[in-house]
This record gives structure tokens, sequence and C-alpha cells, in this order.
């Protein structure tokens, strides 16, 4: 049965999930000695598998309705963009919905909205299309969201007056006042509101990246202990109104459902209500008593009736998880069980998030009291705050110092360890291993020994692989290319990507941040030996300080000039204490293990325009790679007149894809084995052009896109062995 759980939890293979349900309905049965319950109970099985099943059917685009139903505490509003994002109903049918002149809905009164929509597009949810990059598409299946509608224009229809009256209308009118009130209070009171009771993000603050370097993110999230508090503090209030101990316990429970909408139905929050409600049927209709475990299990059926994805995301696998687990040690210290906790989890907050802090459990150990029994508390009673400022303004500043220590430590980066995403199998045995070892007393010293020498093995494995690799990371309309070494890995890349400025920019996460550094991060990669930028257009470098921001760079190459436009100057003053900055020109030459660099060009300084690309001749064992920037044809032209027998085994090609570079000529004489464009799916260039794919079909070039499979991976070994892959279509070639 525990392993049967445990292997449920730590995958998405449906199958598993039905075994550990079986045996839990077997377990159950056992306990019970109620055929009419294992019946039930089978129902709920059968039930919950048919609801999962449904969906994984291919949903349709909705019909060509023209209005959008919202509610505003669904809705984020982005003043400095001007934008708003949230969900909403089209047809009957969840979406996201996206849009900008905000002006029509930031100043209303009621939740509940009716946009009639004048122009907009719909288009379905897209999969990641890098490794480790975050899922939108699997992420919102399991809130049944399949589209996103962008809207262009609209306006504010007025929606029926009887609807603004049911209980779900009126729920999502609380939360919308409450979300407004939150606002107005005090840093980090507002903050604290909006994830302890609303279950969301107030805007991106400084506390939340040092609350995940300690390790102790969780404690700013709805957990199913701050429901226990709050169920706590209702029964207290109803014993003080002598109301008598079985409506006690109904009214806290219908409290707790309530506070599952408001708090933005997170699966800690739901998982502790149903397990509440499981607790209160059993005891009070079937006089039954469970044991913690076996009320786990059910409270799990229950909550995959409710919600068959559930299972599916991170945060069901691990709030039934490490529930598992304080169950299993409920007869330790505190302090033990703390311990205990972190190991188990380890090994899954690995696979999922890369890096880990070897003092989180003393830091849990310190903070889950604090916020539990102290900062839960206020941020309850902050609702006096019109009656009382100057006291939560006093304790929103002694709450901003306890912060700036925190952040302090959190700066230090002591403890932290990038290990890197281990494989499915190793964390499965890790977290069998580490159960196993608080289990089995007599096992103990060799089983811990074990899961030293596996730690290690996978440590190593990442940190020192067997494989180099030539990455095209799919940035969207622009270039990055991350280059490594075997055993003794050296780190090289080739820009950065960045966005295009169209019109207004917003405040949100740059491409480098969202999927270069999680790739990075889930190879145990923590430092960067170079980084050769080829010019200074942004869909290139404009992601050049977040990456500095972000990961230890060591050398910044550029081409020789570009120093002096002013943007990139002034970053080169900014990081020069810990970077260091080298121009290049033609005749240059670095080494970087197994990878050697030879500059083409430029010949002269320029402005770090197109003309003046770094072009970078890259040995790789026994193969050549060129890497051409946005080198237009006259550029390459030039290049070929120099090295009049130069031939490469594989080429980048320039400017992705444009008329504007790559040649017949410069083609042919290069006559690689294989090119790659690297561009943004339905770019508004039209990159590739067909121009520059008819040249390669004409000259039998094979090419691969990542506005067709999104990242490519070139792999290869000491021995001479090639082998590509590409991440969306999971194809694998050799040479």
């Amino acid at each position: 049965m525990l392993l049967t759980l445990v292997f449920a939890l730590s995958s998405y293979h449906y199958l598993s999930i039905s075994l550990f349900l079986m045996s839990l309905l077997w377990w159950l049965k056992k306990a019970l000695k109620q055929s009419l319950i294992y019946l039930a109970i089978l129902a709920v099985v059968l039930a919950s598998y048919v609801l999962l099943y449904s969906h994984q059917i291919t949903y349709q685009l909705p019909n060509n309705t023209k209005i959008v139903e919202l509610y505003l505490d669904e809705v984020t509003f982005n003043q400095e963009a001007d934008s708003f994002f949230g969900e909403g109903k089209l047809d009957s049918q969840k979406v996201l919905i996206s849009g900008n002149k905000i002006e029509q809905l930031k100043n209303q009164k009621i939740a509940f909205k009716k946009l009639f929509i004048r122009s907009a597009e719909l288009k379905p949810l897209t999969k990641a299309t890098n490794i480790a990059e975050f899922d939108s598409q699997n992420y919102y299946q399991s809130s049944s969201i399949h589209y996103q509608l962008s809207i262009k224009d609209y306006r504010v229809v007025s929606p029926d007056t009887l609807i603004l009256f049911n209980p779900i209308s009126l729920i999502h009118q609380v939360r919308f006042e409450l979300k407004k009130f939150y606002q107005q209070l005090p840093e980090p009171l507002n903050m604290l509101g909006f994830q302890l009771i609303l279950g969301e993000k107030f805007k991106e603050l400084s506390y939340d990246e040092t609350f995940k370097k300690l390790g102790i993110i969780h404690i700013i999230s709805i957990s199913g202990l701050h429901v226990q508090v709050i169920a706590k503090l209702i029964e207290k209030l109803l014993y003080l109104l002598r109301i008598r101990r079985k409506q006690t316990k109904i009214i806290t429970g219908l409290a707790l459902i309530i506070f599952i909408f408001i708090g933005n139905e997170q699966v800690g929050l739901v998982r502790a209500v149903v397990s509440y409600w499981v607790a209160l049927i059993l005891a009070n209709v079937f006089k039954v008593k469970l044991n913690p475990l076996d009320q786990l299990g059910l409270g799990f059926i229950c909550h995959s009736l409710i919600d068959p994805l559930m299972i599916t995301t991170i945060g069901g696998q691990l709030s039934y998880f490490l529930v598992l687990i304080l169950i299993l040690t409920q007869n330790m210290s505190y302090s033990k069980q703390a311990v205990y906790l972190n190991l188990t989890s380890l090994p899954l907050l690995l696979y999922y998030f890369y890096s880990y802090n070897i003092f989180t459990s003393l830091y849990n150990f310190m903070a889950i009291p604090l916020f539990d029994y102290i900062i839960l508390p206020i941020v309850l009673l902050s609702f006096l705050y019109p009656l009382v400022p100057l006291v939560f303004d006093g304790i929103a500043c002694l709450l901003i110092k306890l912060f700036d220590v925190l952040s302090y430590v959190g700066q230090l980066d002591y403890g932290m360890v990038n290990f890197g995403k281990p494989e499915f199998v190793i964390m499965m045995l890790l977290i069998g291993l580490t159960i196993a070892s608080f289990t089995f007393e007599r096992m103990k010293l060799g089983l811990v020994m074990t899961m030293v020498v596996m730690y290690s093995m996978a440590y190593i494995l990442i940190h020192f692989p067997f494989y180099g690799q030539v990455t095209f990371v799919d940035v969207g309309q622009g270039d990055s290319i991350v280059l490594t070494t075997p055993i003794k890995r050296r780190v090289v890349m080739i820009d950065t990507g960045g966005r295009l400025s169209f019109g207004k920019t917003t405040n949100t996460k740059s491409i480098v941040e969202k999927i270069t550094v999680p790739y990075l991060n889930a190879q145990g990669i923590s430092k960067i030996d170079a980084l050769f930028l080829s010019h200074q257009d942004d869909d290139h470098i404009g992601d050049l300080e977040p990456l500095l921001r972000s990961i230890k760079v060591t050398t910044v190459y550029y081409g020789v000039g570009m120093h002096r436009v002013t943007k990139f100057k002034s970053i080169m003053q900014r990081y020069s204490e810990t970077t260091t900055f080298q121009a290049l020109k033609a005749g240059d030459r670095r080494e970087y293990g197994a990878l050697d660099f030879s500059v083409l060009y430029p010949e002269n300084p320029g402005m770090g325009e197109n003309k003046d690309s770094l072009a970078l001749l890259v040995r790789v064992q026994d193969k050549k790679w060129l890497f051409t920037g946005d080198l237009e044809k006259d550029q390459e032209l030039a290049i070929l007149k120099k090295y009049k027998n130069l031939k490469v085994d594989y080429l980048k090609l320039g400017h992705h894809g444009s008329r504007t570079s790559s040649s017949f000529e410069f083609l042919k004489q290069l006559n690689p084995g294989y090119a790659f464009i690297s561009a943004g799916k339905n770019n508004r260039y039209h990159h590739p052009h067909q121009e520059t794919i008819s040249a390669l079909s004409n000259l039998k070039i094979k090419y691969d896109g990542t506005h067709q499979y999104g990242m490519i991976n070139v792999y290869f070994n000491k021995f001479g062995q090639w082998e590509k892959r590409r991440y969306q279509t999971n194809e694998e070639d050799y040479g």
C-alpha cells in the first residue's frame, strides 16, 4: 500500500494511481468491515476514473460567441502596462483571458461582469518547448482550462440582476472586497493577506525569492496546518457562544468550505477541508473512527472525485506526500519529525526544483511555529486595521524588520546546493530508501549508507556527465545557444535571447529567467564560463542583464567596437566587478575544454549592428560548427574570400533564416551536413524565408528549426558519437 502511494503521488501514470486506489480500497474494506461502504467507495473510485479519463479527450474550440463572463476577483490588473489577465468563461467553457484598456474594469464595484467582445483572438494553450520550462498547458489542464482569449477591444455589459445573488457570485463578491481591503494594508500585511487568505500573489516581492532560497516558501501559502489553526479559532468562538459540539463541527466545516473558494481552491486547503469532513461524517453518521493513514486515503479518494487531475499537479503530489510522512513520523519529537520530513521530501523537491538548502530543516523548525501561531492570527485579525491602524502599522514595521533579516540570510546563500534534476527512477528509490530508514530500525545503517551512495552517484552523473551538448534554446524570435563539454564540464553560451520591444513593456520575468536559467539549473549548472554576444539586437542580447543577475558568468565576449553602444556600456559598468568583459576581432581564439572558438568576423570595430556580428567557428572534437549571428550576405562573402577552403559540419543559419543571410554561394561552399534555424513560431517576420529554405533544399542540406520543434539538443561524447534530439517530438538522429 505504501509503495503504491509513493509511486502514485510521484508520477503522472494513471495506472499507478489506480493501483494505489485499489490497494487503499482493500485496506479500507478491512478496516470498516461494512460492505455498503465498500460498494460506495468502489463507486467513487470508478467515477473518479471515468472523470479522469474524460479529461483526456480533445477539447473543441468554443462557439463563435461574443460574450465573456468573468469575476473580477479572478483578474489581475497591471497598471503600468494598462493590461489585465485572469480567468473567464466563454460559451460555458473556462478560458484564460488577457487584454488592454483596464479603465472599464478597474473601478467596478460588482465582481461579476460580462464583456461584449468586439475583437479578440482565441488560441489553444501550448506545451512547453524547452526542457525545464513551465508548461502552461499541463498546469491549466488541471483546472479544465485549454484556451487563451486575447481581447483587443471590448465593452462591459450589465449582467442579469438575479445572477448577482446566487451563492457563487456572493462568494466571489466577498473575495473581491477582501482583495480591495488587503491592497490597502501596509506591506507586508498586504502580501501576507493575499497569500495566506486569498491564495494568490499580491505582486512579485523580493521576499518570495528569499523564502525559496531558505526552503520555507510553503509557510506563506495556504496549507493544512493553516486550516487547522483557522478551524480551532472558529470552534473556540462557537464554544464561547455556547453552541453544542456537534453543531460546532458542522458550522466549522461549512465555514471551511466557504474558505476553499475564498482561498482560491488551493490543493492543500481542499485536502485539509475534505479530510475534516471525512472524519466528521464517519464519526457522526457511520460511528467509525479511522486511523490517520486510513483517513488520508479515504480523503484522497474523495478529493480525486472532486478534482480528478489534482494528483497530476506538483501541489497535489507534495500535499499528500508530506501529510503521509507526517503521519508515519507522528510518534517522533518535533525536531526529529522536521528532519525526516525534509529528508523524505528532498528527492521530490530536487526532481521539480533542482536545488536545496541544507539548513532547510533548521529554518522550518524556527519559522513554522512563528508563522502559524503568530503571523497567521495577525493576518486574520487585520480586518480590525481601520479601527486601530497605528497598532497594525507598528506590527507591519516589525514584520519588515523580520523579513529583512531573512532576506539578508537568503542573500548569503549559505547551504544552497544546486543539485540538478535526478532521474525519475533514482528519485523514486531515494524516497523509498528514506521511508524505509525510519520504518525498519534494524536496517537503518545500511539503508542510510545506500542513500548516501545514491545521492553521490546522482550528483556525479549530473555534474560530470558522460556527454557534452550543443543546445539551441527556443527563446522565440531570437538566438540562445548553450555548449557544454563532457566529464569535466565547461559551459559556454552564445547570445541570451530577449524580447523585441513593440510599444509598451511589462515588468514580467525575462525569457532567460523563465527558460534558460531553469534549463541550466536542471543540469546542475550554476556558473557559465563564457558568454559570446553576437551583436546588440534585443533578440540576441536583450536578456544579458537578467542572466548576469541570475547566474555567475566568468567572462563576456563581444565584437570589437560594441562597447560604444550606450545600453551595453552601462551593463558593463554595473557588472564589471563580478564579470570580465573582453572585445574580440577576427583572428582571436579562445578554448574551453573540448570547445575551441576561432573568431572569423568582425575585422574592424563596429557598433554592434547586424553587419558587425561576431562570427564564431567552433571545433567540437572532430566536428566544426559555424555561428554567424545576424551577419548579412556581404559579410558572409567576405568570410569566404578570406577563408577560401572553409567547410563546416554544422551551421547555425544567420539572421533566423532571413533572405538577407545564408546566400546560395555561402551554403554551397560551407557544405554543412546539417543546418539549424533559431526563430519564433509564427513570427511577424515570417522567418525562415522561403528563399533560404529553397537554397537548403536545392543543396540537399538537412535542417531543423526551433520554430518547428522547440529546443534542439545535439549530444556528443568522448568517443566521437553524436545524437540529436528534438524536444517537442522526442525524435532522435545519429551522426
